[in-house]
């Protein structure tokens, strides 16, 4: 699969997706698009017999069959009879309970539809503003969602500043796109405050962005200078720019006005990055024994010692985190990777079983899937993330994909289609299972079915810049309708000007339209940003194309290094010798 489909990773950026899934699945990406319509729009529930039976129902019935539903881990189901009772009621605490309860089973657009409802019931009402918020967002309806937020800003919290605060830590970064995009909103209304715009340059790191990053985290400290986050964004949107001079420099400077462990373990972080590993192991190194917190410099040098193999110096200082009730969940996962790599696959077992809630539970049960795949077989280990699904319906759907992820990768790719296919049916409003499938029907050859279900999505969510990069570097690769793909990812630069997949696409584009020297431009632009393979194959050919050769074999080589198993790029350095 090209990197160009792997934007819908479970992980927290465009870079950490494009160098790989890593094991894990597709994220939780929502669908559809809403105009700010005064009436909330009739909730369509997925028909099925067994539902179509619930038509006579009184609410009361309704309830207690989504009561047995979830008893019976139908979570889809339970979130379907759930719509049927509130359109049927105007209890306040009926409908409430069918937004949350389609919130929580990915029935996105039924959750903002409902929640609207539940507004238009008890329009005081702050949990159903936020579960609007949320719902929209994950649906990309970015103005309803602004709409919802400013109120929440206004009424939900001690100050605005503060609610800008808690919402970063509300909206997943899997949804960073549409959240950027709510987020430049609301700074524009709240242009000085320090917190809005810092808001902004956090959801433009995640969305790979770096100039919009620099020009807000750089507002937001000018209007706090001495607010260290503020400060240290901005060192980090200085490095990622490539000036380390500066970001050292600014990051100094935040830490002579704020000397805290956290600060300046945040700076030895900075340091690591930027090239200088061993003033940031010294850092933190001193960080750690000194009195107070130090967590993060302890949670650092484990994390550092695993990579470079001292497993009982990582096994010490983990220990000394879960002593402290420090990141316990996190503590115990390294925990278990380090038996995993000594070999002690039973105890690694047993320790990620531990792991039960928090981002590191489903990588713990990616990881037990695996043992189990390599003791039991493969149909234990889909047992196993099946059930894991079923007991946890915040997780239902990684685990699915994680499911037909292991299927295709043991050569059953119609099983894994029939998996999607279901997953799609069960929750159609989930954009990254429509997409992943999409990618799946590309690798069956079945490229008109996968073209049209990108194109479906892209129906429904019309700007966001992934489904446009997406479909548009579709079009290059498997089609001759290359102005149609130029298009698309047109649309998608425009929005994310700074990401390196979009600019790799853009160049690839204008190499595909013949447009080389513009090409070049663009390609130049993404390797410098990120070393990439397959960059650095598109690279090459627009170099060989402007009969630069040895520039471009130099390229491919130095790819060839990053991914010695990259089979195109040990073909197309075979072929060059001779096309010479």
């Amino acid at each position: 699969m090209s990197f160009h489909y792997k934007l819908f990773s479970v992980n927290l950026s465009i870079r950490a997706v494009r160098s790989g899934l890593m094991g894990q699945l597709a994220a939780v990406m929502g669908a559809l698009c809403l105009a700010g319509c005064a009436t909330p729009a009739v909730v369509k529930p997925i028909p099925s017999r067994a539902e179509s039976e619930a038509a006579s129902l009184s609410v009361e019935e309704l309830l207690a069959a989504a009561d047995q539903a979830a008893d019976e881990e139908q979570y889809p189901k339970v979130a379907r009879l759930l719509v049927r009772a509130a359109q049927r009621s105007d209890d306040e605490a009926v409908v409430g309970d069918a937004a949350q309860g389609c919130y929580q089973n990915h029935q996105l657009q039924a959750a903002l539809e409902i929640a609207q409802r539940w507004l238009v019931i008890n329009p005081t009402n702050l949990e159903a503003r936020e579960l609007a918020a949320l719902s929209a967002i994950k649906l990309y309806q970015v103005d309803i969602a602004a709409k919802h937020l400013q109120v929440l800003l206004e009424q939900a919290y001690i100050t605005p500043a503060a609610g800008f605060m808690e919402w970063l830590n509300k909206i997943p970064a899997s949804d960073a796109n549409a959240a950027l995009v709510v987020m430049k909103k609301l700074a524009s209304t709240h242009a000085q405050m320090a917190e809005a715009h810092y808001a902004v340059a956090r959801f433009a790191e995640l969305t790979e962005d770096v100039g919009l990053m620099l020009t807000y985290a750089q507002r937001a400290h000018d209007l706090s200078p001495y607010w260290a986050p503020a400060g240290l964004l901005l060192a980090k949107g200085q490095l990622l720019r490539g000036q380390p001079d500066l970001a050292l420099q600014t990051a100094q400077d935040v830490v002579k006005n704020d000397d805290s462990l956290g600060t300046r373990s945040e700076y030895a972080a900075l340091l690591l990055a930027a090239g200088k590993p061993n003033e940031a192991v010294q850092l933190w190194r001193e960080l750690e024994q000194t009195e107070g917190d130090n967590s993060a410099a302890v949670r650092s040098l484990a994390y550092l010692d695993i990579q470079v193999g001292n497993y009982q110096s990582a096994f010490n200082r983990l220990n000394v985190l879960l002593n402290a009730g420090n990141k316990v969940s996190e503590s115990i996962f390294y925990l278990a990777g380090i038996a995993e790599r000594t070999g002690a696959t039973a105890e690694a077992r047993q320790l990620y079983g531990r792991v039960q809630d928090g981002a590191f539970a489903l990588p713990a049960q990616l990881r037990i899937a695996n043992l189990i795949k390599d003791s039991e077989g493969l149909d234990s280990a889909l047992n196993s993330l099946q059930s894991f699904g079923q007991t946890n319906p915040e997780e239902v759907l990684q685990a699915l994909q994680a499911r037909a992820q292991m299927l295709s990768v043991a050569g059953d790719d119609v099983a894994a289609l029939s998996l999607y296919d279901q997953g799609v049916a069960d929750y159609p409003d989930v954009a990254s299972l429509r997409i992943t499938r999409a990618f799946h029907l590309l690798k069956m050859n079945k490229v008109s079915l996968g073209i049209q279900a990108m194109r479906d999505v892209l129906q429904v969510r019309p700007e966001d810049p992934t489904v446009l990069n997406a479909l548009g570097y579709t079009l290059l690769d498997h089609t001759k309708q290359h102005q149609e793909g130029y298009e698309y990812i047109k649309r998608a630069f425009q929005s994310t000007p700074d990401s390196a997949a979009v600019m790799d696409s853009m160049g690839w584009a204008l190499f595909k339209l013949g447009r080389q020297q513009e090409a070049l431009l663009y390609l130049q632009q993404a390797a410098d940003k990120m070393r990439d393979e397959e960059v650095e194959l598109h690279l090459g050919e627009v170099l060989w194309s402007l009969d630069r050769r040895d520039e471009a074999v130099r390229v491919w080589q130095e790819a060839l290094k990053l991914a010695p198993d990259n089979k195109v790029l040990q073909e197309r350095l075979k072929r060059a010798p001779v096309s010479r």
